[in-house]
């Protein structure tokens, strides 16, 4: 059996270094012609819904994954992590009537991949009978480096973010990070950033905090750029932001530099604000982590792993990107993660234009719809 990780999957199928710990501690879950049961709904049609009980001490939350929602092993140190994976995962098979499936097991390991390769949050691992050819269990990784970090990145965000002068206080005298694109979290995460300051922040808060700041971050970076790629405004944009260097050669992260207190300055003095076009809004946070996790699960009982592999080359998204970039900057890493993208946002109750949801119900074979009991 091979173990398989998504984001370094390549079309041959062959074993990849995810390195010697993840395999040490992931291959404890792996069992030769081990088949996952999925949770189905009943044949009648008839879907009660599962009602959620927060666990006060992890053998409550362990029993919960176990026996409500059928994960084989759960294995997370932190009961607050826990939880909220019981939760999402809950919340996720009520709102697809039971027919979302669950990952075999989740655990929280240290995870670490190939050189240069970024491990998220979050990730999936499929295991692959290469006698059988087909995917025979899969195993959610809740990554505990980022979490051992996550008091040094919020750190570092909060330095980034000084410095570039998006730190202002406000009214009550608090810190506030300012984020130049319209954005509906921006006071969700102010009060993370204060909280963080006082050292109250949960591990599960932190990492919804430093989820909040990548996706603001992607956000004014993709604003940033659309300007930059644009002769005229990139002309205009600069002269106005003062920058000196030759507009017409100007490299990126120069033009990032000089033009980003510009839009900041536009932003608070006239107080509006500028949004790129991305369509995903509500799905942001650890919850939206496990709901794009939930969605390579779903998609990999439903096609063939070499149709999988298809869809994670980046040659899949040929002639789509103006449909794509729609979605988020992550869904332009291949077809696969732009299906993931939109389960997320589906789960979290955005809506999709009709060539999104075209293209992305064709990866699924026309099944993405039925997940969602046919009201896409």
């Amino acid at each position: 059996m091979v173990l398989v990780n998504k984001i370094l999957q390549n079309p041959t199928l062959g074993i990849l270094n995810a390195g010697g710990r993840v395999l040490q501690k992931a291959g404890k879950y792996t069992a030769a012609g081990a088949e996952n049961k999925l949770l189905k709904a009943p044949k009648t049609d008839v879907f009660e819904p599962i009602k959620y009980k927060k666990a006060n001490s992890m053998e409550e939350a362990v029993n919960y994954a176990q026996n409500i929602l059928k994960i084989k092993e759960f294995d997370v140190g932190a009961l607050d992590i826990a939880n909220q994976v019981n939760l999402s995962i809950t919340r996720a098979i009520n709102q697809t009537r039971g027919k979302i499936t669950v990952p075999d097991n989740v655990v929280f390991a240290q995870v670490r991949a190939a050189e240069g390769i970024e491990v998220p949050m979050s990730d999936m691992l499929m295991y692959y009978d290469i006698a059988d050819n087909k995917y025979v269990e899969r195993t959610l990784i809740l990554n505990k480096n980022n979490y051992d970090i996550l008091d040094d990145t919020i750190t570092q965000f909060a330095e980034k973010y000084k410095k570039n002068g998006q730190v202002t206080k406000d009214k009550n005298n608090f810190d506030r990070i300012n984020l130049l694109c319209k954005y509906k979290y921006e006071d969700t995460l102010n009060r993370y950033y204060r909280l963080s300051q006082q050292n109250k922040l949960t591990v599960k808060a932190k990492q919804d905090f430093t989820s909040l700041l990548f996706h603001g971050q992607e956000m004014e970076n993709r604003l940033v750029y659309e300007i930059f790629s644009d002769d005229v405004l990139r002309k205009a944009y600069g002269k106005n932001a003062g920058i000196t260097a030759d507009l017409d050669n100007i490299l990126l992260g120069d033009f990032q530099n000089g033009v980003r207190p510009y839009l900041l300055n536009l932003k608070l003095k006239h107080n509006i604000a500028f949004e790129p076009h991305i369509q995903t809004k509500r799905a942001v946070g650890f919850e939206s982590d496990l709901f794009h996790e939930l969605g390579h699960n779903w998609h990999s009982r439903q096609i063939t792993p070499q149709e999988m592999a298809d869809f994670t080359n980046p040659q899949s998204l040929v002639g789509k990107y103006n449909i794509v970039e729609k979605v988020s900057d992550y869904a332009e890493t291949n077809a696969e993660e732009c299906l993931a993208e939109v389960i997320r946002g589906l789960l979290s109750g955005d809506k999709y234009s009709k060539d999104i949801m075209e293209f992305v119900n064709k990866i699924t074979n026309g099944k993405l719809g039925s997940l969602f009991s046919g009201s896409l």
